[in-house]
């Protein structure tokens, strides 16, 4: 609900009370005591329904658009997991790839200084 229509509504209650009291006068009844507070206890249950109208009708424009971000909000975050699962796979991966290549690194190291140890043994004779 916008703020044209909660104008348009106003206006027609305005219009409908401006009415109202213009056709107590045109009638004669504007000295009647019984017709002036019957007419302004109608105009006033119509006020006051049609707050509750505007109101109910802001609340449910405000509830669904509540709503709307909710469903956004939540695809958002399974977004985010959906990268923070990607990353930590990733992560294992890569950690694999060094864990491997770490131990592939210290096998030829150990074959490296075995060969130190043994050429200067080699050498004396």
């Amino acid at each position: 609900m916008n703020k044209a229509s909660i104008f348009v509504a106003y206006s027609l209650l305005s219009v409908v009370g401006f009415g109202g009291v213009a056709l107590l006068g045109f009638t004669g009844k504007s000295n009647d005591l019984n017709a002036i507070i019957a007419f302004f206890s109608f105009y006033g249950f119509l006020c006051t329904t049609g707050v509750f109208y505007v109101v109910g009708k802001m609340k449910a424009a405000m509830e669904w658009q509540e709503e709307r971000i909710s469903d956004a909000n939540r695809a958002h975050t399974e977004s985010i997991r959906e990268v923070y699962s990607y990353i930590d796979g990733e992560t294992r991966q890569i950690n694999s790839r060094i864990d491997d290549v770490s131990d592939d690194t210290h096998r030829e190291f150990g074959h490296i200084w075995q060969r130190v140890d043994a050429e200067p043994t080699s050498s004396k004779r």
